[in-house]
């Protein structure tokens, strides 16, 4: 058993904007559990953050055998500056941020993770996301759902995805996938995914976002894979459209 807390500052010179410089990597700004800690949470390198920051919380792991354990991460930041180009919570007063977390188990052949974003003054969930991965030869399934209320970037947003590979040899894998908004499909911001040709597009419900299809050669030398998919998504300039990969 490993409890730790963890305590992290950071003080730079506050820096403006670069309007002359284009913001192509660091468009999304998302506190998570996976960049709670970082010295900058963006993104990319076009943004960076400045001004005086301050993370704190907890992290621990509990092993039971080399392939059963059970972590967790539960921290919060301060953020010095009243108009940092990175946010941190949704709040009138933007100097704390929310409660961010995350709390993983694994036994044997299974794998879930859930990570979240919980209010700082009610505690009520703004962020969800469970993902869930069982893996036993030759094949593997991994599903996760998505939820988000009031995001600054996304706003309100229920989504699940669910994928699988079969190991067909030691040298050729077989995948697929699919994509689905539980939510308005106008609020649903989604990557393309990918179609496997079997499936006939006359079935495709209206929330149904993305399919997809792809086959993998790999040994110890080269990988190579080919997809093809279909993305549902029609909105504004969007329109559906079928992508193939090599």
């Amino acid at each position: 058993l490993m409890i730790a807390p963890i305590a992290e500052m950071a003080i730079s010179p506050r820096m403006r904007p670069r309007l002359k410089l284009p913001n192509e990597d660091s468009q999304v700004a998302e506190l998570g559990d996976t960049n709670l800690f970082s010295a900058n949470r963006f993104t990319g390198l076009d943004q960076v953050e400045s001004g005086a920051r301050f993370t704190y919380g907890t992290r621990g792991h509990l092993q039971n055998a080399e392939d059963e354990w059970l972590e967790w991460l539960f921290g919060q930041s301060y953020q010095e500056d009243n108009d940092s180009a990175f946010p941190i919570t949704n709040a009138p007063d933007p100097h704390f941020s929310d409660f961010i977390g995350r709390l993983g188990v694994k036994y044997k052949w299974f794998d879930i993770a859930y990570s979240f974003r919980l209010d700082r003054d009610s505690f009520v969930p703004l962020s969800n996301n469970v993902n869930a991965l069982f893996s036993m030869n030759p094949v593997s399934v991994d599903i996760s759902y998505t939820s988000l209320r009031d995001d600054p970037i996304f706003g309100n947003r229920k989504e699940i995805f669910g994928a699988a590979i079969w190991d067909v040899t030691p040298q050729w894998q077989w995948g697929i996938n699919a994509r689905r908004d539980l939510g308005s499909n106008e609020q649903a911001l989604v990557r393309s995914a990918f179609l496997p040709q079997v499936i006939n597009p006359a079935n495709i419900t209206p929330n149904t976002v993305g399919l997809g299809s792809s086959l993998t050669f790999h040994n110890e030398c080269v990988r190579v894979t080919a997809s093809v998919g279909r993305s549902f998504i029609s909105q504004e300039d969007v329109r559906p459209s079928t992508t193939c990969g090599l």
